[in-house]
This record gives C-alpha cells, structure tokens and sequence, in this order.
C-alpha cells in the first residue's frame, strides 16, 4: 500500500470520496468518518464526478414513442376510478410466497428483481394492483425475451395478479382496448352512451333547410 502523509489530504484537489478513502487502512474507521464529513462532494460536484467516474448519462425520456402512444389510448380507456403506473419493477407487485427455505426466497427475490413490466393498473383510492399490461413489440419474438415474458407470467399468475398483453399498433380502437380490459381484470367501466342530439332524427325545419340547399 503506498505511503501517504494525511496532513496532506485536505490540500489535494476535490476527489471522488470512493478514490480518496481507498488509500487509508480499513481499521482507521474514525479518520474515514472524518474524511466523509469534510471531503465527500456534494450537490452538483458530486453527480458530475460520479457520471465520470462511473460512465453514467441520463435516459432523456421514461417511456419509449410506442409506449407513449400506448399510453395515451390507456387514458382514454380506463376511467377516473383507475390509475396507470409504467416500469414497474415485478419485485414490487409479487414476493416469495411463505414456507421456502431462505436460499430459495434469496432466489426466487433475485430473479423477480430484476424485471419490470410495462404499465400496472391500480385502484384510484387505495391503489390496490388490477392488473398488469405488457405492450409487446417484435423483440419479444426472440428467445431471451420469450423466456422473460414466461417468467413474468408465471410470476404474476402465481400471485394471482391477471395480466393483458397488446400487440404494437400504430393506432388502437379505444372500445377494442375497453373490452379486452375489462375481460381481463374484471373490470366495470362506464361506457359513454350516444347523447339525445345524435341519436334523434332532424327536425322538420332542418330538413327543409337541406332542402333549399341542394
């Protein structure tokens, strides 16, 4: 381990608190306590040297464009009764169900983990979980990704939590998601019913103001 003199530490240029610490020995706990509180970076300083030091960078948008889209026809679907959640990790909606031993429960919490789901449907109120929707586009027709969606069936089928799947569209009929929705999760949706102006006929006087048109 090379030498280094503390005394010289606080006249060193601001450096990551990672690298820094890593030249004093592990028994020095009071020191890098020390070391945490007065040379750490913070605020901005701290996320810059970070995404340099790591090689991170910001992912501009949450949802990609078809999902997006998806999401808005959802909007228009579902009713003020309903909320929409995307990306949602499976780890939050199942766990390891009670009686495994607890290298399976580490297992089974490592696998579920590492998985999210497109969109979860929750109750307005309380948020209780209706279901889950994947939108799956032309990736999910290979292997890695069909043993994935597997998974998360399986997954969520075990938990008791239903799951629609929809094809990528470049439009979708509102009535068609509506229904299929409703099919799924149980759903009761108020559906808007046609108003008296467009479903009566035209009135006399309308017709004869056709007429004259013509």
């Amino acid at each position: 381990m090379p030498s280094i003199n503390y005394a010289d530490v606080l006249t060193l240029e601001p450096t990551p608190y990672e690298t820094l610490v890593a030249y004093f020995p592990p028994a020095s706990n009071l020191l890098h306590h020390l070391l945490h509180l007065v040379l750490r970076p913070k605020g901005p300083h701290l996320s810059a040297a970070l995404s340099v030091k790591k090689g991170l960078c910001s992912i501009q948008t949450l949802e990609s464009p078809a999902e997006r889209s998806f999401l808005g026809a959802l909007d228009q679907t579902l009713d003020n009764k309903y909320r929409i959640f995307g990306k949602v990790r499976l780890g939050d909606l199942v766990k390891p169900a009670k009686g495994l031993s607890n290298s399976k429960r580490v297992g089974v919490r490592n696998k579920v983990n590492q998985k999210h789901v497109d969109f979860v449907v929750c109750t307005a109120t309380d948020l209780a979980v209706v279901g889950v929707i994947e939108l799956d586009d032309q990736s999910h027709e290979r292997e890695d990704r069909t043993e994935r969606d597997a998974l998360v069936d399986h997954a969520l089928s075990c938990a008791g939590i239903p799951i629609a799947r929809f094809s990528v569209k470049k439009g979708y009929q509102i009535q068609e998601l509506r229904i299929k929705l409703a099919e799924a999760f149980k759903l009761t949706m108020h559906v808007p019913a046609p108003t008296l102006a467009n479903s009566q006929e035209p009135s006399p006087s309308r017709q004869t103001n056709r007429a004259r048109h013509r």
